[in-house]
């Protein structure tokens, strides 16, 4: 292909050099032609002096008119080395043409190349750094009491560090609400401090795989026999926000979390318990 393309350059520039010769040969007789002699200026001889004095009283003729050659340039014709010509300079076009095009490839190449790369340097990040998850474990409301019984059952979720590196647990938030399915739950979530709800701000060192209670939701005993009655189900949900040391940007990061307590009946495998629903992700994502 390089060689295509010198012997494609060498031409022409061979034909561009031919063409000024033939340019200049043309302009040179064309200014031979225009200043060419008019006729001759030799210096008068006495003889012809004299001859002068004795004609002097006779009538001087006219002289004759001068004829200037004139030549007419005719335009230059265009013959099979001129179309020679004019097919390298297209094909010196296309070759860079595809080059160009060839370049912008690269290019797009090169720049998904170090997207992947960033993608793949953030992936280590968020894998080696701490992360919180929020679990209820093995809680279980208690039996159907009397509701006229003044009693608080407290709901501790448990708080985990799941990445290998440490970070600090700054704010926490939960509560309850009671509804047929998840379906029916507001979105997005509502986190309203002035409800009845849990909230505590703090700064709380998080190692990793080590589980932490800070904060505890109180449910009484009405709430409990409601939940149990399979009337309507017990949601409770919040989230936790925390920080990460070593990242330059976005250091505080949220999880929310979402469960339903769960009551085995019929052939359901499902066992009794806080499990996690489905269909609810704008409650269990993490940001």
């Amino acid at each position: 292909m390089r060689k295509l393309i010198a012997l494609l350059f060498l031409a022409s520039l061979c034909l561009q050099s031919q063409d000024q010769k033939t340019e200049q040969k043309g302009e040179h007789t064309q200014h031979s032609s225009q200043y060419a002699p008019l006729a001759s200026n030799k210096p008068k001889s006495a003889s012809d002096t004299s001859e002068n004095e004795g004609k002097q009283f006779q009538p001087k003729e006219s002289p004759a008119p001068t004829i200037v050659n004139q030549i007419t340039v005719n335009p230059k014709r265009r013959d099979h080395w001129d179309l020679i010509e004019i097919c390298a300079t297209c094909a010196l076009a296309l070759v860079g043409l595809v080059g160009l095009i060839f370049a912008f490839g690269t290019l797009k190449s090169t720049e998904k190349a170090a997207n992947a790369a960033r993608l793949n340097a953030q992936a280590v990040i968020d894998n080696e750094r701490g992360w919180l998850e929020v679990s209820f474990g093995n809680i279980k409301l208690p039996k159907l009491v009397t509701p006229d019984i003044l009693s608080i059952f407290c709901l501790f979720p448990h708080v985990t560090n799941r990445g290998k590196t440490v970070c600090k647990l700054t704010e926490m938030y939960i509560t309850r609400t009671f509804n047929k399915s998840a379906l029916g739950l507001p979105c997005p979530p509502i986190y309203d401090k002035t409800i009845e709800s849990s909230f505590l701000s703090l700064d709380l060192p998080m190692f990793p795989e080590s589980p932490l209670a800070p904060l505890d939701l109180k449910i009484s005993m009405r709430e409990v026999n409601r939940a149990r009655s399979r009337e309507e189900m017990l949601f409770v949900y919040g989230y936790v926000q925390y920080e990460i040391k070593g990242l330059p940007t976005e250091t505080t990061k949220f999880t929310r979390f979402c469960f339903v307590y769960n009551l085995p009946g019929g052939y359901s495998p499902l066992p009794e318990g806080f499990l996690m629903p489905t269909g609810v992700s704008e409650y269990t994502k993490s940001i």
